[in-house]
């Protein structure tokens, strides 16, 4: 499950359609479109990504391990590796993910927090400050 800010951030809209739903988060019906579409069976679906996983966790501590020589980059690490392991959940299967959740450990660990809320906009969408003001 996608936690509440990185879901405040993502705008459906802009993504593709897939199995005719339009959304970040396809859950199974990202492994009926492999099937369907690309002729990928369930079991070679589920062990790809599996192996996207384990590439993720291992980058993921990189970065963790980036982040405690750059103090100034570790809040964009911290935010990368929640959006990386939710992004993780969202695809894994729920029945086979509980042998290894990934990068918990590894946040809990760098002590990160969870995610900041984004920020409410302050300016109206769609302007620009350094476009010259309208004419009224």
């Amino acid at each position: 499950m996608l936690s509440s800010a990185v879901r405040a951030l993502i705008d459906d809209s802009g993504c593709s359609s897939i199995g005719g739903r339009q959304t970040w988060t396809p859950g199974r019906t990202l492994e009926t479109f492999f099937n369907a579409r690309l002729n990928i069976p369930p079991r070679q679906y589920e062990a790809m990504v599996e192996q996207l996983c384990e590439s993720a966790v291992a980058v993921g501590n990189e970065i963790i391990e980036a982040a405690k020589n750059e103090p100034a980059w570790r809040e964009v690490a911290k935010h990368m590796v929640h959006a990386w392991r939710d992004g993780m959940e969202s695809l894994r299967n729920q029945k086979g993910a509980a042998h290894s959740r990934g990068l918990d450990a590894a946040i809990a660990e760098a002590g990160f927090s969870g995610v900041r809320a984004p920020e409410k906009a302050r300016e109206q969408i769609g302007r620009s400050e350094l476009l010259a003001p309208r004419r009224r």
